[in-house]
C-alpha cells in the first residue's frame, strides 16, 4: 500500500528516479552472514501448523552450479534440543527449479508439542529450529506475536529479534509485505547501510535474490528459527497497490501482469514456510482447539476489483463492489458462522474499520473528498462489501471476532460500528455507535505498527506527524467540526514501529503494543499500551500488560549440532547466481565475513579464458555484482572465482 506516499497531501515526498543496473559490485554493508551456517545460509523456518502435522523449510546454497544437479537434504524433527529423541525423518531432493529450497510436510506429530528440527547434507547441519503443532479440545491460553510490513531498506528489523526473544508465543502471524519489490533507493532510508538490489523484482530470479537478501537478516532468521510462522501476502509480495488485474507499481513495459504475478507467487511459496496447494491460494483457517478459529484472508490478489481513488465516484458505492471476490466473501462469512471456538480472529491485510481523514484538509488546502480520496487502498474503497460482513455479524449475534491488520505502517484500534457512509460530509463521525460504551461495535480491530517501513515520522516532519496523531482521535478545532470524526478510534500511534502480541483467553483477546528502533540494531524494546476486548462485549477497554506464560519450552540452540562440519569466518560465498540463462548479464548475490580482494575470470567448457574481470575488493558484507555478458556468444561457460588462494568455478549458459 502507498498509504504513507500518498502523505504528499500534508508534506512533499521526493522519490528519485529509478537508475540502472551497476556494472559493478555493489556493496550492502549492513548485512552480514555467518560462513559457519554453510551451507544453510538462510537459516530455517517453520509454518502452518496443524494438529498432527507442520512445514519445515530451510535453502541449501550450492557449492557450484546453480543449475541442474540436484541435492539431497536429510531432515529430522524430535522432541529436544539435542535431536536424540527423533520422531521423524526422512530425504528431501531439490535443485535449481525450485532455488535449492527444502520443504516439508511432516505429518504423524503429536498435538500441542514442541518439537525440534534440522536439516543435514555432506555432514554439515543446519541451525536446530522449533515448532509447535495446533492443540485440540480445551485450551486455556494462547499468544501470537503479529507483525507486517518489513522494508530492508527502511531500517533494522529489531522488531522480529524480539519476538525471537520471546519464550512463549504459539506462532507468529504475519499479516503481508514480507519483503519489498522496489530497486535501491526508492522507497526507504539507506542512510542506515542496508541496501535492496539495483532493480525492481520482476522476473522469478529477481524475487528469489530479493527473498535471499531479507533471509540473511539474523533477527528475522532468528524469529523463523524460534516460531512457526503463519503468512499471507499483502502488495508489496508482487507490487504496490496490486489487484487481480494489475498494480500501481506495474507498467506495460515491465511485462505482462499475468505473469509477474505468477512469479511472485511462486517464490513465496518457494520461500516461506507455507503449505503447498496447486491454486496458490492463501486464504485458509487454523483451529485452535476450543478457544481460537483462526481465518487468514487475502485481499490483494484474490478477487479485489482495482481501486477507484475518487470517493464522488458512484462505482465505489456499488452494492457489487468487492475487495475478497464473491466465492472468497462466502466462505469467509460462512467460515464466521460456523465456527466453534470462542473467539474468531481474522488476518486481514488492509484496515476494516471506517477511518475519516477528511477533515484535515483544513491544515492542507485540499477538499475533505480530496484527502480522503487518497485512502481507499484500504477498506474504505470498498464499502458496501465492508457493511455486508458486519451486518452478517450483527444478525447473526455473532460475538468474539477480532479482526488482525497491518498495510499501514502505524498502530490503530478500533471499535468496529455499522457504519454508513455520508458521502456529503467526509469528516462526519462514525455512526450506530456511542462511544462512551461501545454500543453498536460489533467487532474489533488491531492494526499493527509496521516492523521497519516508513510511516508519518519519516515520510513528513516530526512535529507536524505529532501534531496529526494527537488530533486524529481528539475533537477538533475551529474551523474543523467539534465532534470526533473518529470516536471508535481508541488507540493510535503513527511514528513508531514494533509489533503487538495478541494475548487470547477465555476472557478477553489483548492486543499488547512494543515499539523498537529502525536506525541502528538494538535489543531494547518499550511496551506502549495495552487493550483488550471482554468475552460478549465487542469493544474496546484499555488493560494492563500481559505477563508470560507460566510454562515455554526450551527455546532453539543457537549453536549447531555438535559434530557438524564448520566453516571459519573468512570464507566467500556465492548463494545465488541469476538469471541462468542469461542474455544480458548475470548477478551475482555474494557475501564476505571479512575484507576480500576476488579475481574473476570466465572460461570455456575446455577451460580457455574468455575474459578477465576487473578484480572487486569486498568489505565485508552482502554485494551484488553484475557481469555483463552481451559480448559472449551463445552457449556454456564457467565463471571462477579466485579468494586467498580458493578457487570455485560456476556453470552459467548464455542464449
Amino acid at each position: 500500500m502507498k498509504s504513507l506516499l500518498w502523505l504528499a497531501c500534508l508534506a512533499p515526498l521526493w522519490l528519485p528516479a529509478q537508475s540502472g543496473l551497476l556494472r559493478h559490485a555493489h556493496q550492502n554493508t549492513a548485512a552480514r552472514y555467518e560462513a559457519r551456517l554453510k551451507p544453510f545460509y538462510h537459516g530455517v523456518a517453520s509454518g502452518d501448523p496443524l494438529s498432527d502435522r507442520v512445514i519445515i523449510w530451510t535453502r541449501l546454497t550450492p557449492d557450484s552450479n546453480f543449475t541442474g544437479n540436484s541435492r539431497q537434504v536429510s531432515w529430522y524433527v524430535a522432541t529436544d534440543t539435542a535431536m536424540s529423541n527423533i520422531v521423524r525423518q526422512g530425504f528431501f531432493t531439490t535443485d535449481s527449479a525450485r532455488d535449492y529450497t527444502v520443504k516439508v510436510d511432516v505429518d504423524s506429530l503429536q498435538p500441542a508439542t514442541t518439537y525440534y528440527y534440522m536439516f543435514s547434507h555432506q555432514g554439515r547441519n543446519s541451525l536446530r529450529g522449533r515448532t509447535k503443532t495446533l492443540p485440540v479440545g480445551n485450551v486455556n491460553r494462547l499468544k501470537f506475536g503479529v507483525v507486517s510490513c518489513s522494508n530492508y531498506e527502511a531500517g533494522f528489523f529489531n522488531a522480529y529479534g524480539r519476538l525471537a526473544d520471546r519464550n512463549d508465543l504459539d506462532a507468529i502471524l504475519h499479516l503481508g509485505d514480507y519483503i519489498y519489490e522496489y530497486e535501491k533507493g526508492v522507497y526507504g532510508d539507506t542512510a542506515t547501510g542496508r541496501f535492496h538490489q539495483n532493480f525492481e523484482t520482476i522476473s522469478k530470479d529477481q524475487y528469489r535474490a530479493r527473498y535471499s537478501l531479507y533471509r540473511l537478516d539474523r533477527d528475522l532468521r532468528r524469529a523463523h528459527q524460534q516460531h512457526p510462522f503463519i503468512n499471507i501476502w499483502d502488495d508489496h509480495e508482487t507490487a504496490n497497490d496490486a489487484w487481480t488485474g494489475g498494480a500501481e507499481n506495474h507498467d506495460s513495459t515491465e511485462g505482462s501482469w499475468s505473469l509477474r504475478k505468477d512469479r511472485a507467487s511462486d517464490v513465496f511459496f518457494e520461500w516461506l514456510p507455507i503449505r503447498d496447494q496447486a491454486s496458490k491460494q492463501i486464504y485458509r483457517q487454523f483451529n485452535f482447539g476450543n478457544l481460537v478459529n483462526l481465518i487468514m484472508l487475502d485481499t490483494r490478489l484474490e478477487g479485489r476489483q482495482k481501486q477507484i481513488n475518487d470517493v464522488n465516484d458512484p462505482a465505489l458505492y456499488s452494492p457489487n463492489r468487492t475487495l475478497l471476490g464473491n466465492s472468497q466473501r462466502n466462505w469467509f462469512t460462512s467460515a464466521l458462522s460456523n465456527a466453534s471456538a470462542q473467539w474468531r480472529i481474522v488476518g486481514n491485510q488492509v484496515i476494516f474499520a471506517q477511518l475519516q481523514l477528511g477533515w484535515a484538509s483544513g491544515a492542507t488546502g485540499q477538499t475533505p473528498q480530496q484527502i480522503e480520496s487518497q485512502f481507499l487502498d484500504i477498506w474504505d474503497g470498498y464499502p458496501a462489501e465492508r457493511q455486508k460482513i458486519i451486518r452478517h455479524l450483527g444478525q447473526n449475534q455473532i460475538d468474539n471476532t477480532v479482526f488482525l491488520t497491518g498495510d499501514f505502517h502505524s498502530t490503530f484500534a478500533f471499535d468496529i460500528a455499522d457504519t454508513v457512509v455520508d458521502e456529503s460530509n467526509f469528516w462526519a463521525p462514525v455512526s450506530n455507535y456511542v462511544d462512551s460504551t461501545g454500543a453498536g461495535s460489533q467487532a474489533v480491530e488491531f492494526a499493527t505498527p509496521s516492523v521497519s517501513s516508513a510511516n508519518f515520522d519519516e515520510n513528513i516532519d516530526p512535529a507536524t506527524a505529532a501534531a496529526f496523531e494527537a488530533q486524529i482521535n481528539a475533537p477538533l478545532p475551529s474551523p474543523l467540526p467539534a465532534n470526533n470524526p473518529n470516536p471508535h478510534l481508541k488507540f493510535v500511534d503513527l511514528d513508531r514501529h514494533g509489533y503487538f502480541v495478541l494475548d487470547i483467553t477465555a476472557d478477553s483477546a489483548k492486543a499488547n503494543y512494543y515499539y523498537t528502533a529502525i536506525d541502528q540494531p538494538s535489543s531494547q524494546e518499550n511496551f506502549a499500551r495495552a487493550l483488550k476486548t471482554v468475552n460478549g462485549q465487542n469493544h474496546l477497554v484499555p488493560a494492563v500488560e500481559s505477563q508470560p506464560k507460566a510454562q515455554s519450552a526450551l527455546p532453539a540452540p543457537a549453536s549447531l549440532l555438535q559434530g557438524s562440519i564448520t566453516t571459519p569466518e573468512q570464507g566467500l560465498e556465492v548463494f545465488m547466481l541469476y538469471p541462468n540463462p542469461a542474455q544480458h548479464a548475470i548477478h551475482l548475490q555474494l557475501g564476505s565475513p571479512a575484507p576480500k580482494t576476488v579475481q574473476g575470470r570466465i572460461l570455456d567448457l575446455q577451460g580457455k579464458t574468455i575474459r578477465r574481470l576487473a578484480p572487486q575488493t569486498f568489505q565485508g558484507g552482502v554485494y551484488e555484482w553484475r557481469i555483463p555478458v552481451t559480448q559472449l556468444a551463445p552457449g556454456a561457460y564457467f565463471l571462477q572465482l579466485t579468494t586467498g588462494g580458493e578457487s570455485r568455478s560456476y556453470k552459467f549458459l548464455v542464449r
